[in-house]
């Protein structure tokens, strides 16, 4: 066992070394105006730029991996791409949110009962936002003010959304996640717990040198055992090397080739559904994977298709204190 930890922290992702430049322009849907100070980013990396003078940007962007390309402004619903081809200028068109007048919200004035409840929806989104670990207690959402809660007590659902993104300093990992979030949704029973949006990374830049190193020992421990190493691992076909045992539903270790199908030398699918048990230095299973999907993508930096996949057990409590971007090096 010891010699699988070891050799899952010598573990090093080699991110590839080339890339595609994507060049665009975002304009309003309704006007054909162009915009700007857009965010234009690979969804869950530190990969981003704005829009500029007539709504163009510019991007390098990592080549033959399907990672979403986000396109997000404030007042505007966000815009997903999938397929963004680099020998073309993309022209792309987003559409102005519109808010009903019963989701205005007045922030100032508010009653005794009315500051409790709001205090109550903010713990709540904390924890099942940021999580409740280590790494969480030290990652802070900087504008909460911004945040507008709706509580429906028949189905004693709370639904969070935001105008503005959200701007999380994540001190413990030394990030800057910049999340726009689409949609919170938390009901404790029955337990539901959801939230859509984008969102891109940047390094802290007001951590000292001794913080960076802390924050780079946090970064690793964080990785270590998380749904990102799981998925590299399952990748480079090196789950046992890892300290990961896959298990089937007759409590069968399997090995990777039983899950994946290799497309081609960039793309690689997990076919097989079904519930898998995962162990990571251990004998005992804490987290499982359920495939749901035929065919769900997935690629070398970590990132999957978020829809094809479901995590239960320790996997699925990593919430947005413990993410790291996808093009993170493990040193």
């Amino acid at each position: 066992m010891k010699r699988l930890f070891i050799a899952s922290v010598l573990i090093c992702i080699c991110l590839p070394d080339h890339s595609q430049i994507l060049q665009g322009v975002v304009v309003d849907k309704n006007t054909n105006q162009p915009l700007i100070n857009v965010s234009v980013f690979i969804n869950g990396t530190t990969i981003g730029t704005k829009t500029g003078r007539n709504g163009f940007f510019t991007l390098s962007a990592p080549v033959n991996q399907k990672f979403p390309l986000a396109v997000s402004a404030i007042g505007y619903n966000s815009v997903r791409l999938t397929e963004y081809p680099s020998d073309k200028v993309l022209m792309i068109a987003l559409e102005p949110k519109i808010y009903q007048l019963d989701e205005v919200v007045i922030t100032s004035r508010r009653t005794l009962a009315e500051r409790s409840a709001r205090n109550y929806y903010l713990s709540t989104f904390r924890r099942q936002f940021l999580g409740e670990t280590v790494n969480a207690y030290a990652c802070r959402v900087q504008n909460e003010n911004d945040l507008v809660f709706i509580y429906d007590e028949y189905h004693q659902l709370l639904t969070a959304y935001t105008i503005r993104p959200l701007i999380i300093r994540n001190r413990s990992l030394g990030y800057q996640i910049m999340f726009y979030l689409d949609a919170f949704k938390y009901s404790r029973d029955p337990y539901l717990m959801t939230y859509t949006g984008y969102f891109v990374f940047s390094e802290d830049s007001t951590m000292n040198e001794k913080e960076r190193i802390r924050a780079e020992k946090r970064r690793r421990l964080a990785f270590l055992g998380s749904r990102m190493h799981f998925i590299r691992s399952l990748w480079e076909n090196k789950l046992d090397s890892a300290g990961f045992t896959l298990r089937n539903s007759e409590n069968k270790i399997i090995s990777c080739d039983s899950l994946v199908i290799r497309e081609n030398s960039t793309e690689k699918t997990i076919w097989n559904k079904g519930r898998y048990d995962i162990a990571y230095l251990s004998k005992t299973s804490r987290s499982a994977i359920e495939v749901l999907n035929d065919t769900v993508y997935f690629n070398q930096l970590g990132y999957f298709d978020p829809y094809g996949l479901n995590w239960i057990g320790e996997m699925s409590r990593q919430r947005v204190a413990d993410l790291l971007p996808y093009d993170y090096v493990l040193k």
